[in-house]
């Protein structure tokens, strides 16, 4: 993403990585912690306002933040676990 803030970019067309999925990493046991739509929360904050314009930039980080509080939301009803909220505590 910081490249893209001071360069162009273009498309390769071959594929030029892989994922497993026949064993477990350390990433796949946060996954019911809910990490994409932090990470997307994250990454909206850090890089949309240099990448995309002002109305673009808003729209997007309200559809974030709205998206990752409603999962926290849920959780919340849900009673979900400390390690959970542990996970989330991220400001």
């Amino acid at each position: 993403m910081e490249i893209l803030e001071n360069w162009d970019f273009g498309f390769v067309h071959q594929v030029l990585s892989f994922s497993r999925r026949d064993n477990d990493s350390i990433l796949r046991s946060f996954h019911s912690f809910g990490p994409e739509l932090l990470l997307r929360h994250i990454f909206a904050r850090r890089y949309a306002p240099a990448l995309l314009g002002a109305g673009e930039v808003s729209a997007l980080l309200s559809k974030r933040k709205r998206d990752y509080y409603r999962l926290l939301a849920i959780a919340l009803l849900r009673f979900r676990r400390p390690a959970f909220w542990r996970f989330h505590i991220w400001q």
